[in-house]
């Protein structure tokens, strides 16, 4: 049987996230925590969900803060750039390769929630390190995830990278010109839009929402730091807006049934994937925002009958015995494995459509239960740096 209960169980949630920070703390040593493989990575995701749902994480743990802070350091590897001798991020506290982008992103992000505020600390190192990662061959231009990759097209390490620079640089982001190539990034994420307006993961890969997320933050990020407004116009933005729409599906929890929800997936002819109710809804709200006064084809926004439908989708990947989401709809008969990379997107992605531009009154679950007395402590996560919006004094 599949989860047919629509509440969000925000109590079962904290005590999920608990469990999973307990772990990290006390066993951050052992290759079985759910952190294990992603430690970084998921230090952040499960910090980010507390921070979302209002769960104090410094409340439950003697010392929690300085336990975090303590870890970061562990995954501290020291770089020479420049002639200076600097500490970076990398994945874990056994992770001896060189740090890498993707893990400095999580940290800083680690960092945000844990001081409540965006700190803008080694700035000018982490600027030196993002110039190290941009290779020029010709017109070309490349950014790796650490400075022992090949020259890879990969629009995630153009995300993370634009991001550390943004956060980095938070007070005053007129560096840029000396840090990218602003022009040829451009031209780079220009040529990747494919003929459906989706994004793949490099140049002609096929149109996926999760790299298709990477790359319209990157270009809302480039809009914010160039102030360039009318980047808007080198994309076809209505063409990814239809693009992101086929994303959602039926969900096959729910198929024929008066219950029914959608979900959505990732790729053509994918099944539903929970994780995907982040990428492409976060991106058709960036898409939204980027062309606010542009002429957009008024089909491409979702009403509120249908956000009702995708949170009904959403809650179906609840696991509703030992809390968190899962990557498929939760089964009574066939308990799948919560796991924190879905619980992370699921509550951000349900963060996002509740502090939508719908008005809530016209979102009404099935009764007798009122959806808005169980996601009332859900804060409004910015889409694009993935942190609660509180801490940002501007949005992209």
């Amino acid at each position: 049987m599949y989860n047919a209960v629509r509440k969000f169980d925000l109590e079962l949630h904290k005590k999920y996230l608990i469990f999973v920070i307990n772990d990290a703390i006390n066993s951050y040593d052992s290759s079985e925590t759910q952190l294990s493989s992603v430690f970084i990575h998921g230090i952040y995701w499960v910090l980010c969900c507390s921070d979302l749902i209002q769960l104090n994480i410094c409340d439950q743990f003697h010392n929690a803060r300085n336990k975090f802070f303590h870890l970061l350091k562990k995954c501290e590897r020291e770089l020479l750039i420049d002639n200076f001798k600097s500490k970076f991020y990398s994945l874990n506290p056994f992770d001896f390769t060189r740090p890498s982008i993707l893990s400095i992103l999580s940290g800083i992000q680690i960092k945000t929630i844990l001081n409540n505020k965006i700190t803008e600390d080694n700035k000018y190192e982490l600027n030196a390190f993002i110039k190290s990662l941009i290779v020029l061959k010709g017109e070309k231009i490349y950014i790796n995830n650490s400075q022992n990759c090949l020259r890879q097209f990969d629009v995630r390490f153009i995300y993370s990278t634009l991001l550390v620079y943004y956060l980095s640089n938070y007070s005053d982001l007129k560096q840029q010109d000396s840090v990218f190539r602003i022009s040829e990034l451009t031209k780079l994420l220009v040529n990747m839009q494919n003929k459906d307006g989706g994004f793949g993961k490099r140049y002609k890969d096929e149109s996926h929402a999760g790299y298709t997320f990477c790359a319209v933050s990157s270009i809302a990020i480039i809009r914010e730091i160039t102030k360039n407004s009318s980047i808007d116009l080198l994309f076809n933005f209505n063409r990814l807006n239809r693009w992101l729409l086929k994303r959602i599906i039926t969900s096959e929890s729910h198929e024929n049934t008066n219950n029914q929800s959608y979900c959505f997936n990732g790729r053509i002819g994918k099944k539903c994937d929970v994780c995907y109710s982040w990428w492409v809804f976060a991106s058709l709200k960036i898409v939204k925002a980027i062309t606010i006064n542009r002429n957009m084809d008024s089909s491409s926004y979702i009403n509120s009958k249908i956000l009702k439908i995708l949170i009904n989708g959403i809650l179906c990947h609840q696991n509703n015995i030992y809390g968190g989401f899962q990557k498929s709809p939760f089964n009574t008969v066939n308990i799948g494995h919560s796991d924190p990379l879905h619980t992370f997107l699921s509550i951000s992605a349900l963060s996002l459509i509740f502090n939508s531009d719908s008005k809530k009154s016209s979102l009404e679950f099935y009764e007798p239960i009122k959806p808005f007395e169980v996601f009332e402590p859900l804060i409004k996560i910015d889409p694009i740096s993935v942190l609660s919006q509180k801490y940002l004094n501007k949005t992209i």
